[in-house]
């Protein structure tokens, strides 16, 4: 990491990240933002990690994601974003499909991020239909959601999903989410069914936020033997 912890901000031909507007949330982004899974989950520990963090803020970036699953990566949020909470975007999601786990979840992920709210929480990894009834039910993590955004917790909602682009679109007709964050990347328009032209258009129209995740494919875009 030495070139990572040599590098001089000064460098960059900008001195300002590109942002774009966050859809109905109205809250300017950094066209490039901090994943809490890859490098925070898995690459060198606590100190690493929150450098990485730290780092990413001096250059820009002002959307920080993360997950109660995605290893001890809120913890070091917690420790990284010390001084500069009021300054950045921050979302975390539950994996819970119900009401009371995902409010278990939203308490332990404030304790573990040290702050009093949330800027986005959203709905993790939805691919069935019947995550999408469970979550949708009375008592369904979604009421948790709507709960805590009405006592202020969490200031906006949002969905993710990964693999069945159908999935998100039931979704979006049953709440009027703020955000979307799906794969898009340059293998999207030759898959069978492409985000792009379904989930990113529909948020589009109703003038969601929009966050890609996998944009380089996990590395196959680039591999020898990918596209």
């Amino acid at each position: 990491m030495n070139w990572f912890n040599n590098f001089k901000y000064s460098q960059l031909k900008s001195s300002e990240m590109p942002k774009r507007k966050l859809g109905k949330t109205n809250y300017d982004v950094s066209l490039f933002s901090l994943g809490g899974q890859g490098s925070l989950e898995t690459h060198g520990g606590e100190k690493n990690s929150i450098d990485i963090i730290q780092r990413a803020y001096e250059l820009g970036v002002n959307y920080f994601d993360t997950s109660p699953v995605y290893g001890p990566s809120e913890d070091y949020y917690g420790k990284a974003l010390k001084g500069i909470r009021s300054k950045i975007f921050l979302a975390t999601k539950t994996n819970k499909r119900d009401r009371d786990g995902s409010l278990k979840e939203i308490e332990k992920s404030l304790k573990r991020l040290k702050t009093d709210h949330i800027d986005l929480w959203q709905i993790h990894h939805l691919d069935k239909i019947s995550e999408v009834n469970q979550v949708s039910k009375k008592d369904g993590a979604l009421q948790a959601l709507l709960e805590m955004q009405e006592q202020g917790v969490v200031k906006h909602l949002g969905i993710t999903g990964h693999e069945n682009p159908n999935i998100l679109l039931e979704m979006m007709k049953r709440h009027n989410f703020d955000t979307v964050l799906c794969p898009i990347n340059a293998c999207d328009k030759n898959m069978k069914n492409p985000f792009l032209s379904t989930v990113v258009k529909k948020a589009d129209k109703q003038n969601m936020g929009i966050v890609g995740m996998k944009i380089f494919s996990q590395g196959y875009i680039f591999h020898p033997k990918g596209v």
